[in-house]
């Protein structure tokens, strides 16, 4: 069972100042704090090595760049734990898959895949279905579109704003020059990697990786740079909830504003397909999942045609 982790006023301000902008200085978080860079350089490293933060991540806009994000939901065949585990490890080995997550509900897994076009997410469908050696009785998908992810807002009751982290879902494309390419391919690597450690890597002048840089921020190709945060440590447990919605605008605005205004939704998303809206929610146990999931259910019961609620382990 794993052993719960509560953190203090000053971890959770850290944690928070991380979530707006891990690319920010120490000494810049340790300023808006009122303490001292020490202090700072202690806890950020104690949450790293605690395994609170497990990695730090560039959130990028995708479409802008003419990818698209396919969620697939697969269940096996008869399949016992140690058989799905080294499916999941096969499977990640795939060029074009993003994650891989074994969830728990009707479905065994979901992967999300990036592709340029539905091309090649068939052809990446169909190696998902040889390394799985055809053991898949079903599957669905959906095409993330647009959507809005948000700070862990759940964790920082001291806030009371709810913070946007990015939002996502562009309707221009933008060809990327070489150089800037490389400059994006490093901070997906390493997105605190400093302009100087980049310039090193590519052999590059200072001012052209950082042009290069700002003109990534600008056109919101780079969107935030946050930490990856083990919300089970924190005694969360994380949910996807597929929707299949009515189309009709004034409900899904609706619909969406109740996401912005719940603290323990994290993500929402328009998508194409069986499902059109997905909402990724943390809740700390049964009773808070229930609740948010009676609101939406009810709130509505004329909208929602079907959902589908799914644990990721």
């Amino acid at each position: 069972m794993t052993q719960i982790i509560t953190l203090d006023k000053i971890d959770t301000k850290i944690l928070n100042e991380l979530e707006l902008d891990s690319r920010q200085s120490n000494s810049n978080i340790a300023k808006k704090l009122k303490t001292n860079k020490a202090i700072v350089n202690y806890r950020i490293d104690r949450l790293e090595k605690r395994n609170i933060i497990t990695k730090y991540q560039f959130i990028s806009d995708q479409t802008l760049l003419n990818e698209k994000s396919f969620g697939l939901l697969i269940q096996f065949e008869k399949m016992n734990l140690t058989q799905e585990t080294k499916m999941i490890k096969n499977i990640e080995k795939i060029k074009k898959i993003a994650w891989v997550k074994s969830i728990i509900g009707t479905y065994d897994l979901i992967i999300v895949i990036i592709a340029k076009n539905i091309d090649e997410f068939n052809k990446t469908l169909e190696k998902i279905f040889e390394k799985t050696d055809n053991k898949i009785s079903k599957y669905d998908f959906y095409i993330d579109y647009e959507g809005e992810i948000f700070n862990h807002n759940y964790l920082y009751p001291d806030y009371k704003i709810k913070e946007k982290i990015v939002k996502y879902g562009s309707k221009k494309i933008i060809e990327l020059k070489n150089v800037e390419l490389d400059v994006l391919s490093e901070l997906k690597k390493n997105p605190k990697a400093s302009i100087l450690e980049i310039t090193s890597k590519l052999n590059k002048t200072y001012d052209t990786v950082k042009a290069k840089y700002n003109f990534l921020k600008e056109q919101n190709i780079l969107l935030k740079c946050s930490p990856k945060i083990n919300i089970e440590l924190l005694g969360y447990t994380n949910w996807f909830c597929l929707f299949n919605i009515k189309p009709n605008k004034s409900a899904e605005e609706e619909f969406i504003n109740f996401c912005n205004n719940n603290n323990n939704i994290v993500r929402y998303s328009k998508c194409l397909g069986q499902f059109n809206i997905i909402i990724n929610i943390h809740a700390k146990n049964s009773e808070e999942l229930k609740k948010i999931n009676y609101e939406l259910r009810s709130k509505f019961s004329n909208s929602i045609n079907a959902y589908e609620l799914i644990q990721l382990s």
